[in-house]
């Protein structure tokens, strides 16, 4: 009998050799995201009142998968060992793999292998997002391909300035095979493009609008690659380039024998390819690309506190399904206090006279006072807000005390701070004086 397959949503078409195993990554410690992440991991930072590892964890199972490995550090693999025993109610059987702190993501990827049938989907704990994955899947087993990277596309305003790119991205024609990456800050306003790389490709295409959310599927042999080499210790910067390269130059040292195309997908390549050089040349690799429209789902990785704020008003508003969040609230305002309707309300949470939640999240147990103003904010558990305290665009750590008459914007507190009646404070990050000292060190 053959095995249970991993991955075997409604419609999609059995193919036991290229059944799909997910690992998600859930190593970071955050450091982008301080000081919220010195006391919690990111992966454990509450979205919507559940933690943000959650929301891969669910959109995998939405997505039909029916198990998934979590690849974690030592450090912090008690923390999430107890969230999948305590918190985790979904239907997805998660195993936890850990691996000593120093570790980057390949070296993490790799120890991820004796729980892993045939390719691998991998992402991290916080990427947010609701894009069919199998479309990603069809994609990758179409073209046979090394890797599958999902990129999205930026919406671009209409007028004023354009937003800053991150990386330009160099694509075929077609704009299905991935053949470049380079990181804005090393560009320097310029692509330099390799010439094997045009001669194997004439017409290619540069986008700085396209974001890596890092979200990729890999052929199995991947891990044989990364075994073989083990300088590729980073996906995005290591091994991700290392592939592409290897589309329009060949080795020095042989690749895995797993990796050379077989004769149909060649086949297929060149029909699309209009006879590039890879439909002639099975031992060169093809790494596709799966380009999400800015008006298309949601698809964005929660790891600055901008892009947290962010991701946590979305679910707030209804835009991003969260499995076992808190109810968004119906809208209560109109009387002497009460929550808007895009907001997310927490257990046991109280309110004073007058006061007023708009497009907000507020954690368990947290008091707010009389006349209190609440906008665009994160507010998490056991938080003390006193009477005529304003704040808006907020992040408000755990166990904070912000006291009568206060007046944050665009503020970061961190947990346990107090924030002393009267203040006035704009674009600040307001913790602990420790843990100040801890980031200059």
């Amino acid at each position: 009998l053959r095995p249970r397959c991993h991955f075997s949503p409604p419609g999609w078409r059995r193919r036991s050799s290229m059944d799909i195993t997910p690992v998600v990554l859930a190593g970071g410690h955050g450091e982008r995201m301080q000081p919220f992440t010195k006391e919690v991991p990111k992966a454990l930072l509450p979205v919507a009142n559940c933690p943000l590892i959650s929301l891969p964890l669910g959109h995998l199972e939405r997505c039909g998968f029916q198990t998934a490995v979590v690849v974690t550090v030592e450090s912090i693999a008690n923390q999430l060992k107890a969230f999948l025993a305590e918190k985790h109610t979904g239907a997805l059987n998660v195993d936890i793999v850990t691996v000593p702190d120093e570790s980057d993501t390949a070296e993490a990827l790799l120890a991820a292998k004796p729980k892993v049938r045939g390719d691998v989907l991998v992402l991290c704990a916080d990427l947010v997002s609701d894009v069919p994955l199998q479309r990603l899947a069809d994609l990758h087993h179409v073209r046979d391909a090394a890797v599958t990277v999902l990129l999205k596309e930026k919406a671009v305003p209409r007028e004023g300035k354009a937003p800053p790119w991150e990386d330009a991205i160099v694509l075929d024609a077609s704009k299905e095979q991935l053949l470049y990456m380079a990181a804005a800050t090393d560009c320097d306003g310029s692509v330099d493009i390799r010439a094997s790389l045009l001669r194997t490709h004439g017409h290619v295409r540069v986008f700085t609008t396209l974001v890596d959310v890092h979200c990729y599927i890999f052929a199995k042999w991947a891990f044989e690659l990364l075994e073989s080499r083990p300088q590729l210790t980073n996906i995005r910067y290591e091994l991700l380039p290392f592939l592409l390269r290897h589309q329009y130059i060949r080795s020095e040292h042989p690749l895995p024998e797993a990796s050379r195309a077989r004769p149909h997908a060649s086949a297929d390549r060149g029909g699309v390819l209009g006879g590039s050089a890879l439909a002639t040349n099975p031992a060169l690799l093809y790494c596709a690309c799966l380009i999400e429209p800015a008006a298309g789902g949601v698809c964005v990785r929660a790891n600055t506190l901008a892009s947290y704020l962010d991701v946590n008003l979305e679910v707030a508003r209804g835009a991003i399904t969260q499995p076992g969040a808190a109810p968004r609230s119906k809208g209560e305002v109109g009387g002497k206090s009460g929550f808007g309707a895009e907001c997310v309300r927490g257990d046991s949470v109280e309110l004073g006279q007058q006061t007023f939640v708009k497009r907000s999240v507020i954690g368990d147990h947290c008091r707010l006072g009389s006349n209190v103003k609440v906008t665009n904010c994160v507010v998490m558990d056991h938080v003390t807000i006193g009477d005529k305290v304003t704040i808006t665009n907020c992040i408000i750590g755990s166990n904070a005390d912000l006291r009568e008459g206060a007046t944050l914007k665009d503020c970061h507190v961190g947990a346990a701070f107090t924030v002393e009646e009267g203040a006035m404070e704009k674009n600040q990050v307001l913790c602990k004086q420790e843990i100040m000292d801890e980031d200059d060190a």
